[in-house]
């Protein structure tokens, strides 16, 4: 049974659509020539990077209805979004009130502001938590039947998969999505968390996060090499199942279904007793503590538009419903 790794990747976690997936990803680029070459930096010049690997990106209509709360205390208003980190063209404009909640707000809050990661610092963070530093690989350290498995669909990717070599098996499933989902079409610079970052950055707009890009790269690399594995293996299922179900998942976000994305989502954590450790690591227990930081900051009084990924919003245990079991009061618009 698939978990829905990748999809979780795609709606919960800012960093799969940061600085640090760009740097592990595997491009295929032209030459001057016209051959093409796999490198793991992005394509240069903006021909190149038209001629990357990329397929035409699915067919979805701007949006219909609103993944947006509005919560309101004494002297605080602070509206929800719920983000997609990876996003098409068609996804926008946002609505309108999407944008007159943005444009209200004195600041923005995200998971995690990947537009101000620190490239070296971050390297360095990549290297001694996702990285094999003692001679391991992956190729190594997985059964030799997933790893004839990843190789075929890498091949299919067009991707040699001796460039993962050197990623632990989390890793290889958050890069493996990445490249999913930039092949189906998908661009991290569309996000919806990254679209109000440049946006907030623009208007000089103070922005606060709510984790870091370490932290959530803590949580993965606190799971042990059995665990990664099986994360890996979801993350193949995911993958090999097409395009069909991340439709489903963008119709849901773009109609502001919450129901319907969190039965998506979510049913098959709460079912399984194997992935219910998984769950409560990357979903409840991050909720908890952003809902925290989140009433915290509601206290101290202001406007904030916070944009988090769509996951985090839906569901009995989503931050939404945590605040308002705090005695918080939330509508949805």
């Amino acid at each position: 049974m698939s978990t829905r790794i990748a999809v979780w990747l795609w709606l919960c976690f800012a960093v799969a659509a940061g600085p640090l997936t760009t740097q592990a990803a595997v491009f295929k680029c032209p030459e001057a020539s016209g051959k093409l070459v796999f490198q793991d930096r992005p394509c240069e010049g903006s021909a190149a990077l038209a001629a990357a690997t990329v397929e035409q990106p699915l067919a979805v209509a701007a949006p219909a209805g609103n993944l947006l709360w509005k919560a309101t205390a004494a002297d605080s208003t602070v509206y929800f979004m719920g983000s997609i980190h990876f996003g098409t063209p068609e996804m926008y404009p946002l609505s309108s009130a999407v944008m007159q909640a943005f444009t209200q707000a004195d600041v923005l809050v995200v998971e995690a502001d990947v537009l101000a990661a620190d490239p070296q610092q971050l390297a360095g963070i990549v290297a001694n938590k996702a990285m094999y530093q003692d001679g391991s690989s992956l190729q190594g350290t997985l059964p030799a039947g997933l790893w004839r498995r990843l190789a075929d669909v890498t091949a299919g990717m067009g991707v040699p998969a001796s460039l993962l070599k050197q990623q632990k098996p989390w890793f290889a499933s958050m890069t493996l999505t990445a490249l999913a989902l930039r092949q189906g079409g998908f661009n991290e610079e569309l996000g919806v968390d990254y679209h109000f970052l440049k946006l907030a950055n623009q208007h000089r707009k103070r922005v606060i996060e709510l984790e870091s890009v370490e932290q959530q790269l803590d949580l993965f690399d606190r799971f042990s090499h059995q665990e990664q594995i099986v994360m890996l293996e979801q993350t193949l299922d995911d993958i090999a199942r097409g395009p069909q179900f991340l439709r489903q998942m963008l119709a849901a976000w773009k109609t502001g279904d919450e129901t319907r994305l969190d039965d998506l989502l979510n049913e098959e954590y709460r079912t399984a007793k194997t992935a219910q450790r998984t769950y409560r690591l990357l979903i409840v227990d991050r909720n908890t503590l952003m809902a925290d930081k989140i009433a915290g900051m509601m206290q101290r009084g202001g406007t904030y538009f916070v944009v988090v990924g769509a996951g985090h919003l839906v569901g009995k245990e989503s931050i939404v419903n945590l605040l308002r079991r705090k005695g918080y009061q939330l509508e949805k618009l």
